[in-house]
């Protein structure tokens, strides 16, 4: 990993090869592929420290940088120098420099016959290997672009398709990526082609699916805007029609805008994430609000669970048949008055035992657990976001390692939850329902990016592996 300045750490493909050659074969074929990539990384180091052919180029990285924080910092109503020093002095100015660097290497500037990496190779290619010369070159022809991520492959490669598009997806040999990426993240990123195979120049800039939907928006904006100014001109005289070559201008008009559009929503996304403080709602006992539930399996005698609860000082039986209030003491201490600190119904197989805080459902675990001892097995905790926790200290909890009975109260659970979003009204949706907007045509590509949205969250919970494969075929959608 090379860097200029200490600033711009360029994330590489891994060499693309597999072992599985006899062992001798397979020693030369990796100094083969380290020797490869010894020659990008000096070609790549050259290259950014080359100033350029003459002073005019002087001042063209800087130019580029204001260019893309310009629109930043008229959205956040700050100075180009506050909004500057926001990206460059903090945890993202690899990825400003990055993409600053990339289209400033690549443009062709005021008419120029060549771009900067073009006049790098005329003048100082000879210094280069072959390999290291066909990276250059590839990297000076390629264009950026907006992607999709369908299908990741951890430490090996992303497979990505144009965004929006029903292209079938290419393989993008990638390592470093693949750990921060996820399915339907979307990305704008250069592609090239060297020996075959697919690699990305560098820098990428990441999208959630919500914000990635946005700026397939603001860029589909783009020719309907390019298409009214088309027609006004007819209107007024100016034209005499339509211009043929519609479709062509559009996607001109797409590739021009789509780095400073790119830019500007990933950097307010940024900005918004490390800037705005989260509103903090808090309990009686000062606690920050998080609704969570415990589902512990029954594995003894009902009928004594019933008895043991009914007998208990902190518990207070409901109407509502095998159903009570939880009034423990207030952690606050004995002084304090007593109060509803949670719920606990009896079904048929689990005991559910929901509150508004992780910390009162610690406590209503001691309490469950100290009551009813053996007559319940471990807990599993769900909370509001769906995702689930156990009690190991790395975090992790896959369905595919709980037991047959735990995992049917989660799956059930979850498909509670989604079964009703299915019809609820949705933000992201406009208002409607996910089922209003599949049985319109018009609609649907807009349910199947929302439908992407929590596939993708799923993705990068390393606490779930829940199938959401029904709900696509629930409203007759394919993600294709």
């Amino acid at each position: 990993m090379l860097n200029a300045n200490n600033c711009y750490p360029l994330i590489y493909t891994d060499p693309p090869f597999t072992l599985t050659l006899p062992l001798l074969y397979g020693l030369k074929y990796i100094m083969s592929a380290r020797k490869k990539r010894r020659d990008i990384d000096k070609a790549i180091s050259h290259l950014m420290n080359y100033p350029g052919p003459n002073e005019e180029w002087n001042h063209r990285l800087e130019s580029v940088t204001d260019e893309l924080i310009l629109p930043i910092a008229n959205s956040l109503s700050i100075s180009v120098e506050e909004a500057g020093a926001f990206f460059m002095e903090g945890p993202f100015g690899h990825m400003l420099f990055g993409f600053a660097f990339e289209e400033y290497a690549t443009a062709l500037w005021d008419g120029e016959p060549l771009s900067l990496i073009g006049k790098y190779l005329k003048k100082r290619g000879w210094r280069e290997s072959t390999t290291g010369q066909r990276y250059l070159k590839a990297f000076d022809e390629s264009d950026l672009k907006f992607w999709e991520v369908t299908k990741i492959k951890l430490d090996s490669h992303i497979d990505i398709r144009p965004y929006g598009s029903k292209d079938k997806p290419i393989r993008v040999k990638e390592k470093a990526a693949t750990h921060d990426l996820y399915q339907w993240d979307a990305i704008v990123a250069r592609v090239l082609k060297l020996d075959g195979e697919y690699i990305f120049s560098g820098s990428i800039l990441p999208f959630k699916p919500d914000i990635a939907q946005q700026l397939q928006s603001a860029l589909e904006g783009i020719s309907k805007n390019t298409l009214i100014m088309m027609t006004q001109l007819v209107k007024e005289g100016e034209l005499e029609e339509l211009p043929d070559d519609m479709d062509m201008i559009n996607q001109e008009e797409y590739e021009a805008n789509l780095p400073s559009l790119a830019f500007q929503f990933w950097g307010l996304n940024v900005y918004s994430l490390l800037m705005s403080d989260a509103p903090d709602f808090r309990n009686m006992d000062d606690e920050a609000i998080d609704i969570s539930e415990l589902h512990f399996p029954i594995i003894g005698d009902r009928a004594l669970i019933i008895r043991l609860l009914d007998g208990s000082e902190q518990t207070d039986k409901l109407m509502q048949e095998d159903a009570w209030l939880w009034l423990p003491e207030s952690p606050r201490g004995p002084q304090e008055n007593t109060y509803i600190s949670g719920n606990i119904l009896l079904a048929e197989t689990r005991l559910q035992f929901q509150t508004n805080s992780s910390e009162r459902a610690q406590r209503g675990e001691e309490f469950v657990s100290g009551l009813l001892g053996d007559l319940l097995g471990t807990p599993l905790t769900l909370h509001e976001n769906m995702q689930m926790q156990s009690d190991d200290s790395s975090g992790v909890s896959l369905l595919d390692d709980m037991s047959p009975e735990v995992q049917a109260v989660v799956v059930e659970q979850l498909n509670n939850h989604y079964r009703q979003t299915l019809d609820e009204s949705i933000p992201m949706l406009n208002g409607k329902s996910p089922r209003q907007c599949a049985a319109d045509p018009k609609l649907k590509s807009e349910v199947i990016a929302w439908l992407k949205y929590p596939e993708n969250s799923n993705a990068k919970s390393s606490q779930a592996n829940y199938d959401f494969t029904w709900m696509w075929d629930e409203l007759n959608l394919t993600s294709d």
